[in-house]
């Protein structure tokens, strides 16, 4: 009987920062640029132009930071050899920005797409698709308007309560998955096709228990993490 060795399944965890689509690495990476967020936080970053693949599915992750849940937009992608997944703030502008354009009758969503960001008027990033060298447009304008923020009260302030807006993405998200070519025996968990979770790489604490990474709200792992050997590593390898 032939033997073969079990294949483990790794994913690049991805995010948009100043205007860029961004890998977070460990310092001694090479080519690793150290960036200090507004909090005082350093990181290390690889940057890449695009990102070139098929869509495989989207969904919404939660973690607790300080108290509060912060909602965070993963699109799942797969391009026949590597897996990848952006990852952003459901509340933003770029989360907006994907899934407006991945709502586009424009758009073919099982063919593949080139996904860039860019800095717009220096101050916030966007999202922007492409598909055989055609960019997407948002089906969403001045004609045709997305649920706006209101203005409420709370506790004597003026807020934005973004309420009806979200529950509009969350709408179209289920939208665009239905129309994905995702495999049946799938668990609608995982929207990957053709990976036995089985396989998947796992994440360990020091005890060599199986956890799940926290993330605070600028998306940056505050989980220390380690292999099945105990050696340390990071959130960039974890699998979907």
């Amino acid at each position: 009987m032939a033997t073969t060795e079990k294949k483990t399944v790794s994913t690049k965890f991805l995010t948009v920062y100043n205007g860029n689509i961004c890998q977070k690495v460990a310092e001694n990476t090479a080519g690793a640029i150290e960036v200090t967020n507004e909090n005082g936080r350093k990181s290390h970053h690889l940057y890449f132009d695009s990102v070139i693949s098929t869509l495989k599915g989207l969904t919404i992750s939660e973690n607790e930071y300080k108290g509060k849940v912060i909602e965070s937009l993963n699109v799942k992608l797969y391009d026949g050899q590597n897996y990848e997944c952006l990852s952003v703030s459901l509340n933003s502008n770029e989360a907006q920005s994907i899934i407006h354009r991945l709502s586009s009758p424009e758009i073919d969503l099982n063919a593949e797409i080139r996904i860039a960001a860019m800095l717009a008027k220096k101050i916030y990033s966007l999202v922007y698709l492409q598909q055989k060298g055609i960019t997407i447009k948002s089906p969403f304008s001045k004609e045709n308007p997305a649920p706006a923020w209101k203005q409420i009260q709370v506790n004597g302030a003026i807020v934005w309560d973004k309420t009806d807006f979200l529950a509009h993405l969350k709408q179209l998200i289920e939208t665009i998955n239905s129309m994905l070519n995702v495999s049946e025996t799938q668990a609608t968990t995982n929207p990957l096709t053709n990976v036995n979770e089985s396989e998947l790489v796992s994440y360990y604490n020091k005890k060599g228990e199986i956890i799940t990474p926290e993330f605070d709200e600028n998306g940056v792992c505050i989980t220390k993490l380690f292999d099945k050997d105990g050696k340390p590593t990071t959130f960039n390898d974890l699998p979907f």
